[in-house]
């Protein structure tokens, strides 16, 4: 009989597990292992600390923008608060006018990027050549190049999310990509330039706006991006110099962007 109870008890604890579906693009790089794998630890410290139970299904979103679409869906669907995105999303003014966002993961400078071997790109010659700029579609780069680009100088080609136009640089598709300071290590890229370095971008998970699993986690979140755990995680993906990279940005009182 006391192994009939346990055993219900484990099947109940099983079946009563809530599911959160995470949308976030289809690349296969170590950024995106690592931003899963902090989803999968911060569900597990919940998990920890609550009766209630979180499991987390992996979902592809086909574009960036993509990304929000999935959450506006859900939310016509009735599933606002089992849903999350997250995929290198800025957080931004106007888009906390309609979603949400979890406590920042990751701080970051908007950068022009070259391969390493194009010793003939610089700094002083940015706006005022006539480069080839690959960018993804609908992300806060496109505004920014046109912003900066005031003269025209630069020609803008358009791809679907960040390896590819990391491959368009190694194919002499592009001569620069305008993205992440992160991607030069994911890519194994040189910065050109720090794009407004004035400010520090910062990304978190994107939830629907109002959202109850937004509060539920967030405060799991803010402790782990300040624990040891965090960190090591870094260190694991990226390197001891890029860990202290994050501990030196993340929290460093710069200027947001938001």
């Amino acid at each position: 009989m006391k192994f009939l109870t346990v055993y219900f008890f484990l099947l109940t604890s099983v079946f009563s597990q809530t599911e959160i579906t995470l949308y976030s693009q289809n690349t296969s790089n170590d950024f995106r292992m690592f931003e899963q794998f902090i989803v999968k630890e911060i569900i597990d410290l919940y998990n920890l600390k609550n009766d209630e139970k979180l499991s987390v299904k992996f979902e592809t979103a086909v574009s960036f923008l993509e990304l929000f679409h999935c959450l506006d869906k859900a939310v016509l669907n009735g599933k606002k608060d089992v849903v999350m995105s997250m995929n290198r999303i800025s957080i931004t003014k106007k888009r906390l006018e309609k979603y949400d966002f979890s406590e920042p993961y990751m701080a970051n400078k908007f950068s022009a990027l070259k391969l390493k071997t194009r010793t003939d790109i610089n700094e002083e010659k940015l706006f005022k050549t006539k480069y080839t700029v690959g960018i993804v579609k609908n992300t806060l780069y496109e505004e920014l190049v046109y912003e900066l680009d005031k003269d025209k100088s630069l020609t803008i080609k358009f791809y679907s999310n960040n390896e590819l136009c990391a491959e368009g640089l190694r194919k002499k598709e592009i001569d620069l990509y305008i993205s992440d300071f992160v991607d030069t290590w994911i890519y194994d890229l040189e910065v050109v330039a720090i794009l407004k370095p004035e400010l520090t971008d910062h990304h978190g998970i994107l939830f629907p706006k109002g959202s109850e699993l937004r509060k539920k986690l967030n405060k799991t979140m803010r402790y782990y991006v300040k624990s040891a755990k965090y960190y090591n995680l870094i260190r694991t993906y990226f390197g001891k110099e890029r860990m202290v990279f994050y501990k030196e940005m993340i929290y460093s009182g710069s200027k947001k962007s938001f």
